[in-house]
């Protein structure tokens, strides 16, 4: 540990390194409310609370609220998290009808409205954008859950029963730390014309349901104007994928996903003749690396017993240096996948695209009105990390 130390104060002592595996400090904080509200939701024992970071008007530094969460507790998430996983993986898997399905429905339903009443209203309450705002720009804001409810959708909330969620009131994104999103932040995008894209498509899972909506999703990607290739079956190999990540701005990763619950660190990508895993991402550092889009199941939830820790396929990617980051809480069916990904790479490609953020809230949107896809249980597994 002593050699450790030594190390660290070497590195700091260089010029640019200051600052080098020292947790942000309040003035840099204090700047990442600048685009929009953070809810840092405390899940711990019987007294949890939000953090809420917001930065008034006229002003230049955030301000921190604490707003506690009335008669929510962290043994109550737990048991509904673990009621939501189960009534997903069976909803979603297909095999459940009749009253069992509804009996799974109503307790998805009744998770939402829950979340909604107890959680997410109040902070939209504080923040006063729990109204319809006509004429005036949806707000952005940013969820940071800890614990157990990092695994629930803040941003599919049920708010009332008139099929209001919390994507009808803000643009939700997540972020696994605030130091995260200041970094995010603090890396420029890339310019138009220097985007890339590579789009890997590959049905590689023998044990697994067929992709047969592959060819459909690499056509959405088409819509974005960049240098642009394919990795289809047979290529998509682990060792391709991984050099095409290293060589464009931009990724489409169409695929199986693999979620261990008990060990999120097992959790991989099903490319073809092996998995990319974890921890193979983890040890890139892409620093050109802007956008990607997990279209697999399960590629942006959390494992059970470390949740604290935020360890998922979606937080790799952010970790090895993509800035934004498209993954799901669950199972998408894979005949949404197309539509969804046409609608985010459609809004990507308007010429006045404000970002992936909006254009994921916006092809949510346009999916709602599916009288198929309106059901939360399809729309809600999706989700955007990042600034």
């Amino acid at each position: 540990m002593a050699a450790f130390d030594e190390l660290v104060d070497r590195i700091r002592a260089l010029p640019g390194f200051e600052q080098f595996h020292r947790p942000p400090d309040w003035d840099q904080l204090s700047r990442a409310a600048a685009h929009g509200p953070i809810a840092v939701i405390n899940v711990y024992g019987p007294a949890c609370h939000v953090l809420l970071l917001h930065q008034p008007p006229g002003r230049d530094r955030g301000e921190v609220d604490v707003l506690p969460l009335d008669g929510v507790t962290e043994e109550e998430i737990g048991r509904r998290a673990a009621a939501f996983r189960t009534a997903t993986a069976m909803l979603a898997g297909g095999g459940v009808l009749g009253s069992e399905r509804r009996r799974q429905n109503g307790v998805l339903k009744d998770t939402l409205r829950w979340l909604g009443r107890c959680i997410v209203r109040p902070v939209l309450t504080r923040l006063r954008v729990d109204r319809p705002r006509q004429g005036r720009p949806m707000p952005r804001l940013w969820w940071c859950p800890t614990g157990v409810l990092a695994l629930l959708p803040l941003h599919a909330a049920l708010l009332d029963e008139a099929d209001v969620y919390t994507h009808d009131r803000v643009i939700s994104s997540y972020t696994p730390t605030l130091g995260s999103l200041l970094y995010a932040r603090h890396r420029p995008a890339p310019a138009p014309g220097d985007t890339s894209l590579i789009a890997v498509a590959v049905d590689a899972g023998d044990a697994y349901p067929r992709l047969t909506a592959l060819d459909d999703e690499l056509t959405a990607t088409q819509q974005l104007s960049a240098r642009r290739n394919e990795l289809r079956d047979g290529q998509a190999t682990p060792q391709a994928v991984l050099a095409a990540l290293r060589s464009h701005t931009h990724a489409h990763l169409a695929c199986h996903g693999v979620h261990d619950r008990r060990d999120p660190s097992r959790s991989r990508l099903l490319l073809h003749t092996g998995d990319l895993t974890l921890s193979e991402l983890a040890a890139e550092r892409l620093t050109e690396a802007e956008f990607a889009y997990l279209s697999a199941c399960h590629s942006a939830a959390p494992g059970q017993e470390l949740v604290d820790e935020v360890i998922s396929v979606a937080s790799a990617f952010q970790l090895c240096g993509y800035r934004q980051v498209i993954g799901s809480l669950w199972t998408v069916e894979d005949a949404m996948a197309p539509q969804l990904a046409d609608g985010v790479y459609r809004a990507l490609a308007a010429p006045d695209s404000p970002g992936a953020a909006y254009a994921l809230h916006h092809a949510i949107g346009t999916l709602r009105q599916h009288s198929r896809y309106g059901d939360p249980l399809f729309w809600g597994s999706v989700i955007h990390s990042g600034p």
